[in-house]
């Protein structure tokens, strides 16, 4: 049985390509890409030559997927370009590279010179559309090209703001522009991120000569997200922005002047919306602000609005708190009290509220010795009493035999766990007083209900009975010892030893028991290569073994890449894992690396595994068997460690335990191919492509197990960025 293949010919006969029948095994990755023979070499390899074969213009005599590809390809690229037609081109381009050999695909069609002139003739129209399809240009172009686009576009924006400094009072178009180019370049690659810092500088030199402080203050603050810390000058900007909003609010009230008043408050409001996705610049800046415009914050609407106010003055500790003058330290305390009665009585926000707290360390000591409110409700509640909700003019008791407010209840409770500055002495009474409050938690965890029980045991800091409740869950949901019975209270790296440790006398004897098509990617710059080496034990470990492992090392330094390879060779010959070692020269991140492994892996899947992450043994097979269900992807759940403790952390949506596992993916190599790979920065590219899947497939395309099958690290932040969200 033979296969017919296209390889390019010598230079002088590029136009055309020789015609092979080759051995069908070529196709099943038996053969590597570096290991194919040369061609004076094919005929005794078992390669025929059939003919010469030139590829057409058109589709026409090519009615295959190929053919069709080839016929769009070509049409797109003799047209007039728009954004959105070369983004698709691109995309096209790059799946017909998977499908030739190097070099047998000439691109230049697509190339330099870009009508950027022609697409920014129409900006005013639309600039947020424009710098998605932009920013995705961008990081689909190969490294070489982006330069001179990232150039051009950079010196058309400079021209572009200048045009608009005549007007004070508005966010002209080019500034817009610039401030979604900003937010989106959040890429390893250095000439993206020089980019994005040079475009960060001159926008923010452009927002504070801004007169109206209403366009001043939105161009401020999202401008400063992504930044690693605002200086004080780009931060006192911002405040006296939101002080001149306050105070012109005000005068508009006294004026009774409602259409000002409106536009006033609504600036405020975008403000305040816009830094709650950068909660760190939004703690700096209530530490900034005037004590009067902080309580006049407080009256904002809806209390929606006001909810990121709150999380950034709960991330505030003593010693911040200390630095503050005693008016400024009271502003703060009546902030919380002001807002926090608003949220109270509404699930989703209580809920939104503790989504966004789930990775930060707390330390509120400071604020519990000042608040009445806070020591009010957590005296109500560890008693056993149910405060007062008041329905219109009409205080009554919450009723804690009907769910609705069983669920509110409980969600309270929790709430004031998280806020504790010493939850385990303080969370008797909470914690019986939630389990009374309906079905007992402990028994929906059984029943597979919910996952309150797990939130609740590490939400009081209680992380023994944290461990024994998320094995329990993972139990329920048909996956064995996801963890031992007892954690060592140390580092990450301790603990992901006793799990192992646990793996090996649970499952070495079932490990390797079969192979399938699946190739694994690790992608990794400059790891810890004690837990990269405890990630690639766990793959060991798995029932199922891959086919092949990849560690893609993204331009690490020389020193560390030595000893990478060094572990990568000992863990080959340890573990016995059919382990490959590709560098790459120059930094550009972890997509690009996962892209350069979709091309040269032989699986018919691409399994994910990070550095600092487990998977456990039963991974790899139940992911196998939903692709071969007929699914294009699909991710697992995982639980998170906290790294310097390895307490188990809530990581879920909606008040959920286990986290959605978006790092956990398992794709067909056809389907990560034909959506043209990882796409995207740091940040984003996983959700990129997970919405890809989404949007080409529908729903029925992916799946998310329900089972928790990886274990991650995850870091408590108060001084650093961040962390995404889905």
């Amino acid at each position: 049985m033979v296969l017919a293949a296209a390889i390019q010919l010598p230079p002088v006969a590029s136009a055309d390509s020789l015609l092979l029948a080759a051995p069908v095994g070529w196709t099943n990755g038996l053969v590597e890409l570096s290991a194919a023979p040369a061609l004076p070499a094919l005929p005794a390899a078992g390669a025929t030559c059939v003919g010469l074969w030139q590829l057409p213009e058109t589709a026409e005599g090519m009615d295959s997927e190929l053919g069709l590809l080839w016929s769009r390809y070509r049409k797109l690229s003799s047209l007039p370009l728009s954004p959105s037609e070369a983004v698709k081109a691109l995309r096209l381009e790059r799946l017909l590279q998977g499908r030739f050999a190097p070099g047998c695909l000439e691109p230049a069609r697509l190339r330099q010179p870009w009508p950027l002139g022609s697409w920014l003739g129409d900006l005013a129209e639309d600039p947020d559309t424009l710098a998605a399809e932009l920013l995705d240009l961008l990081h689909l172009l190969p490294s070489p090209e982006q330069e001179p686009l990232a150039e051009d576009l950079t010196e058309r924006i400079a021209a572009g703001l200048r045009t608009e400094q005549g007007d004070k009072n508005e966010r002209g178009p080019w500034l817009r522009l610039l401030d979604a180019l900003v937010g989106g370049l959040n890429s390893s690659t250095p000439l993206l991120r020089g980019m994005a810092c040079g475009l960060r500088s001159l926008g923010l030199r452009h927002a504070s000569e801004l007169e109206d402080p209403a366009a001043r203050g939105i161009a401020l603050v999202g401008l400063l997200q992504g930044k690693p810390a605002a200086s004080p000058k780009e931060l006192g900007s911002l405040v006296e922005a939101i002080d001149d909003l306050v105070l012109a609010s005000g005068i508009a009230r006294d004026a009774a002047d409602q259409v000002a008043q409106r536009r006033l408050n609504g600036a405020l409001e975008t403000i305040v919306r816009k830094g709650g996705s950068e909660l760190l610049l939004l703690r700096s800046l209530v530490l900034a602000l005037n004590p009067d415009t902080c309580h006049r914050l407080g009256s904002l609407k809806p209390a929606s609005v006001l909810l990121p106010l709150l999380q950034a003055v709960l991330l505030l500790d003593s010693t911040q708190a200390a630095c503050l003058e005693d008016n400024g330290r009271r502003a703060l305390v009546n902030l919380v009290e002001r807002i926090l009665p608003r949220v109270w009585w509404q699930q989703t926000l209580l809920v939104e509220l503790l989504q966004g707290l789930r990775r930060c360390e707390l330390e509120l000591s400071w604020l519990w010795e000042v608040s009445v409110l806070l020591k009010g409700l957590e005296r109500l509640h560890s008693r056993g009493i149910a405060p007062l909700s008041r329905d219109g003019e009409t205080a009554t008791w919450l009723e804690p035999q009907h769910p609705d407010q069983q669920l509110l209840l409980r969600t309270q409770v929790l709430v004031l766990l998280r806020l504790l500055p010493h939850p385990c002495d303080q969370a008797g009474g909470l914690l019986r007083l939630a389990g009374s409050a309906g079905k007992p938690p402990l028994l929906r965890l059984l029943d597979r209900e919910d996952e309150e029980a797990l939130v609740m045991a590490a939400t009081a800091g209680l992380a023994s009975r944290s461990v024994l409740l998320s094995r329990l869950a993972a139990e329920r949901s048909g996956v064995p010892e996801l963890l031992p019975p007892l954690l060592p209270v140390g580092d990450l790296e301790q603990a992901f030893s006793r799990i192992l440790e646990h793996w090996h006398s649970r499952f070495s004897t079932q490990a390797g028991s079969a192979q399938a098509p699946i190739t694994v990617v690790i992608s990794a710059h400059a790891p810890q290569l004690n837990l990269l080496s405890l990630a690639l034990e766990s793959l060991s470990l798995q029932t199922l073994w891959p086919r092949e492992v990849w560690v893609v090392d993204d331009a690490s330094p020389p020193g560390i890449a030595a000893d990478l390879a060094d572990l990568v060779a000992t863990c080959r010959r340890r573990l016995r894992l059919p382990l490959r070692l590709l560098r790459r020269s120059a930094r550009e991140g972890t997509c690009r690396c996962r892209n350069v492994a979709l091309e040269v892996m032989s699986g018919q899947a691409l399994a994910l595994q990070n550095v600092e992450a487990l998977s456990h043994p039963l991974r790899l097979a139940l992911q196998w068997q939903e692709l071969k269900r007929g699914r294009a992807a699909v991710y697992a759940r995982h639980l998170r460690l906290h790294q310097a403790t390895a307490a188990p952390l809530p990581d879920g949506d909606g008040g959920g335990f286990f986290g959605d596992g978006i790092t956990t993916l398992m794709v067909k190599r056809s389907i990560a191919r034909d959506l043209g790979g990882f796409q995207g920065g740091r940040n984003w590219g996983d959700l990129h492509l997970w919405r890809q899947l989404e949007q080409c497939g529908g729903s029925c395309a992916t799946t998310l197990l329900e089972q928790p099958l990886v274990l991650m690290s995850a870091r408590h932040w108060l001084c650093n960025s961040v962390a995404p969200t889905r």
